[in-house]
């Protein structure tokens, strides 16, 4: 378990820094029509979004090594702390201090997590390859109407509202790909090509891919990235839980006194949500990037 919250904690650094580098390109470029896939072209040609991809990538990998050396809902919750590196990320890039409201927002929402985390104390079950049908399909459809409401309110809002939605709808593809993951992290164990001849390698590729595309428009809607990843952090573990119960029965303390514990870090991790998220004038959706400047040869 040491093991899976090391690489865990590892992934959380690549993770932040690379959401920080990111939500700094998506701010170099023209914004594009709602879910345009024009913009991860746009942003291909951009070297800090290369940077961040390339961090992105490894914490990937680093994610991998963690879900597979344990519990998914320990390694989801320790990749909160992605949090406070991307904050500190945005605050490198801007030149300036983090407020006090947005510390205080993303350390309630860390330490909520934690709490949860701590009051549930998940312990690992058997290796487990193949999740139970049933479960799988009820988590699959709960993902995808999740998804498909949050991108029906974006696709009708602006804003504050749209940020929040697609942060919703990107944790949710995020916990899901994780899930997948940890699939391919067990199948990797007996050979390289183990993970080939499974359905999950080639699910987490589609549904990874649609929760990045996700991410970057959520990144470019908001002035400010700390708040959309907290939003997507708090999201992305929760549906980590439900599938480290269901897919992969890891078991889950329920006693009355656990239960009141992980409903007050919930609690906390509201409020931290409610702090960390600026006030709706800073959600306006960015400024266009600066048009070329063009000379005048006239006469």
């Amino acid at each position: 378990m040491t093991g899976a919250a090391g690489f865990a904690a590892l992934a959380a650094l690549a993770m932040g820094l690379a959401s920080a580098c990111q939500h700094h390109a998506t701010g170099q470029v023209d914004h594009r029509a709602f879910l345009h896939p024009g913009l991860v072209l746009a942003l291909g040609r951009r070297p800090w979004w290369l940077a961040g991809t390339t961090a992105s990538v490894t914490g990937l990998g680093l994610q991998v090594a963690a879900l597979t050396a344990g519990s998914i809902v320990v390694v989801q919750t320790v990749l909160v702390s992605c949090l406070a590196w991307t904050l500190l990320g945005e605050c490198l890039f801007a030149r300036v201090l983090p407020t006090r409201r947005a510390v205080s927002g993303i350390a309630l929402v860390g330490a909520g997590l934690v709490g949860v985390l701590l009051a549930l104390r998940p312990t690992v079950a058997p290796r487990v390859l193949v999740p139970p049908g049933g479960a799988v399909a009820l988590v699959v459809v709960g993902c995808a109407a999740v998804a498909a409401t949050g991108l029906l309110i974006a696709a009708r809002n602006t804003g504050r509202t749209r940020v929040l939605a697609l942060a919703v709808t990107a944790g949710t593809g995020y916990g899901l790909t994780a899930a997948l993951l940890k699939i391919v992290g067990e199948e990797l164990q007996g050979g390289w090509t183990g993970p080939l001849g499974h359905p999950a390698l080639y699910a987490a590729v589609v549904v990874g891919g649609a929760a990045v595309l996700l991410s970057q428009n959520t990144l470019q809607s908001g002035r400010r990235a700390a708040p959309a990843i907290a939003v997507m952090m708090a999201v992305d573990p929760a549906v980590g839980l439900v599938t480290g119960v269901s897919w992969f029965g890891e078991q889950l303390t329920t006693t009355p006194v656990a239960l009141l514990g992980a409903l007050a870090a919930t609690a906390a991790m509201v409020v931290g949500l409610t702090l960390a998220h600026p006030a709706d004038h800073d959600d306006a959706p960015r400024p266009r990037a600066p048009a070329p400047a063009t000379t005048n040869t006239a006469a």
